[in-house]
């Protein structure tokens, strides 16, 4: 007879409860002739239930246990030849179980009966089965994956991308990777069970490529259609964190980051984004885009001191996403000093007053520097959001104040031992420290990583920003893979920063040129005022500022805006200076197709006093504000018109039904200060519009 494979694979769910006499045995599939068939056997001395399977060259039973209360992938393949040229095999889990090969096992199969079909001894169980398949390679049944609206390698870090690991034969682990999976809804073929010990830290790298390294390659290469689509690897609870090497503790996770290549200790990560200036909504790390950079994975750990503190943090970061951030950002640029520490602080420096950080729209709190070599400068956190600093070399659990309105996001010190363990909180490292004040999401290193290897906030909190997962986020703010840093946390975890505020533009040239703006502040809603990071201001030159109103859904409204002119002399120096913005603007209708206009206006302390009100009126469509502007002031009124800081004008009857556009601005013999807009219609029938507050941009 030629040699010929058969592959027959199942899902079954071996449910506990049952009651079996020792040696009892439930034959599952039978092939033709009764001489191929796969049988459970019940072992007292084994505790559980064995695969045994039955060629005509006779028998053999596997020494793993099977799965009970849960989906096990089993695969049985049957090479069928003469002349001590056949075998039988078997895989739980994609896992290779069984291997005994030199059979004469030559014996035909025409007909294959699955299921519950023979049994011996006594047995009372309860087994589901499903998805069955048959084929003459593994590829041919392996587990069904759940696909999306994507092709093969297009999806960003999703469920459908996401793979489990766990260690095999643990039943805390095996609890946690269930309680992962349901929550986020991961295919049951996403998840590989690896031959590890319970430690957390390997003594050396060969112990870490023979319990995890090697096992997940293994896994990864047979189960192919998995593969094709991972791009996030989650080592759940109880899976080693990292392994000793020349004398350091390297990361676990950053190794796998390049899982199928010869490791190479503090290799360059080629997705690394110094700033966060090229990340946008659109630019994914896709499997594709993985692939492109010479990226295996993006890999996270997921563990704690029990069972309870690794699901929590599934559960925080599943609250997450029904939440939006509403408390403080904190930051300390200052650690170290002298040379080779300078950069560092003047990139954490420039972030903390950029722009990049003022879209967060969070309050923040800035640490004053710091005496070379002190630990963290605040006393405490508290309405804590998110954390950012470093060389806070040892914590404790105190640091960690009244959590208020904070929603505890994402914590990161770039403490040299940060991420010595996740199992233990009687210590004094960062991150287990965060994860046990209830932290989501946290970062740091095993070993010192050198202040060129700290995470970079720039591309971290702006990846988050516009909707990545916390694994993009991450591998875009690390500088190194296969080395030190790690991330802990849900990888699919998504964090909402507020939308509403302002936005602050400039364009060169008078209010009424139409050169593209640029963006250059934000600020959330109740702030007066904004630093704005550096820019070029050319001496001699004029720029036109507005400033715009954004709402809850992230969208920048057209009214009512602050628009002024600022126009720089020889030395650079502001000039004129213009009087300070209204207070308060709203027009609505009234008798006769008229507009009732009125505002609030007090002069800014120390400022240019106004000397009269100059005001705009024009059709709502048709005419931008940049040319009411050029057309010139319809009427003005003086600032001795006024009483207790309010005045009032009313228009000449305008056209009926039509929507009109008001702008007001106070005035000084040299120069005007900014515009603010108001739009109403003059059917007596529209509601009144309502007035909003008018902030300047400094």
């Amino acid at each position: 007879m030629s040699q010929s494979d058969l592959y027959i694979a199942w899902w079954q769910n071996l449910h506990s409860g049952y009651s079996a006499t020792d040696g009892a045995t439930v034959r599952i599939l039978a092939g033709s002739a009764g001489t191929h068939h796969v049988s459970y056997v019940y072992s007292t001395a084994a505790g559980g239930w064995l695969l045994r399977i039955t060629d005509s060259a006779g028998a053999s039973t596997s020494s793993v246990v099977l799965a009970e209360d849960r989906w096990q992938r089993i695969v049985v393949r049957f090479q069928l030849a003469s002349a001590g040229l056949g075998s039988r095999s078997s895989w739980l889990d994609g896992i290779a179980d069984l291997a005994v090969t030199g059979l004469s096992n030559a014996g035909s199969i025409s007909a294959l009966q699955v299921g519950v079909v023979a049994g011996s001894g006594s047995v009372t169980a309860t087994i589901d089965l499903d998805e069955i398949k048959i084929g003459t390679s593994y590829a041919d049944v392996q587990g069904s994956v759940v696909s999306g609206p994507w092709s093969v390698g297009e999806a960003a870090p999703c469920a459908q991308t996401t793979l489990i690991v766990t260690r095999r034969g643990d039943a805390d682990s095996e609890a946690w990777g269930e309680y992962y999976r349901s929550a986020r809804s991961i295919p049951r073929a996403h998840w590989c069970r690896v031959p590890c010990t319970a430690n957390e830290n390997l003594a050396d790298y060969a112990t870490f490529q023979a319990e995890v390294e090697t096992p997940l390659g293994d896994w990864l290469n047979l189960n192919t259609a998995v593969a094709a689509n991972i791009t996030t690897i989650v080592l759940g609870y109880h899976v080693p964190g990292s392994f000793s090497a020349g004398g350091s503790n390297y990361s676990a996770a950053s190794r796998l980051m390049r899982l199928g290549s010869a490791r190479s200790a503090r290799t360059t990560n080629p997705l690394y984004d110094a700033t966060g200036a090229s990340v946008t909504a659109a630019t994914r790390l896709t499997r594709a885009a993985l692939d492109a950079a010479g990226v295996a994975y993006l890999v996270h750990r997921m563990d704690g001191p029990t069972l309870a503190d690794a699901e929590a943090l599934v559960d925080r970061a599943v609250a997450l996403e029904g939440v939006t951030l509403a408390g403080t950002l904190w930051i300390d640029p200052y650690g170290l000093q002298g040379a080779g520490y300078e950069g560092y602080e003047d990139e954490l420096e420039s972030w903390a007053n950029g722009l990049l950080r003022q879209r967060l729209k969070l309050a923040t709190e800035l640490s004053a520097a710091s005496d070379p070599g002190s630990n963290v400068v605040f006393d405490e956190l508290t309405d804590d959001d998110a954390y950012f600093g470093w060389h806070s070399t040892t914590g404790s659990a105190d640091f960690f104040g009244d959590q208020g309105s904070g929603v505890r996001a994402l914590f990161y010190d770039g403490d040299s031992y940060a991420m010595t363990t996740l199992r233990s909180v009687a210590t004094s490292r960062w991150c287990p420290l965060a994860l046990a004040a209830g932290y989501a999401l946290t970062a740091g290193p095993t070993d010192e990583p050198l202040v060129t290897a700290a995470l970079r906030p720039g591309a971290l909190f702006e990846s988050l920003r516009v909707g990545h997962t916390w694994a993009e986020a991450f591998c875009l703010a690390t500088p190194y893979i296969d080395d030190f840093m790690t991330a802990a946390g849900d990888p699919l975890a998504v964090v909402a920063f507020p939308l509403a505020g302002w936005h602050g533009y400039r364009r060169p040239g008078p209010p009424t040129g139409f050169a593209p703006a640029e963006l250059i502040a934000a600020a959330p809603p109740g702030v007066a005022a904004v630093t704005l990071p550096p820019l070029d201001w050319s001496a001699g030159g004029q720029w036109t500022l507005e400033l715009r109103p954004v709402d809850s859904a992230g969208n920048e409204l057209a009214d009512p805006h602050a628009v002024r002119c600022v126009a720089l002399d020889a030395s650079g120096q502001l000039f004129p200076p213009a009087p300070a913005p209204l207070r308060s603007l709203t027009v609505q209708p009234t008798a006769g197709a008229r507009l009732a206009v009125a505002w609030r206006y007090v002069d800014a302390p120390g400022g240019v006093a106004a000397e009269r009100f100059e005001i705009f009126v024009g059709p709502a469509t048709g005419q931008s504000p940049e040319e009411l502007l050029a057309i010139g002031a319809a009427a003005e009124v003086s600032v001795d018109a006024g009483e207790a800081g309010l005045f009032g004008w009313t228009s000449l009857p305008l056209a009926t039904g039509q929507s009109w556009r008001v702008g007001v601005r106070a005035a000084s013999a040299g120069a005007a200060g900014p515009v603010a807009w108001r739009t109403a219609c003059t059917q007596p029938s529209e509601a009144p519009v309502i007035g909003m507050l008018i902030a300047e941009v400094r």
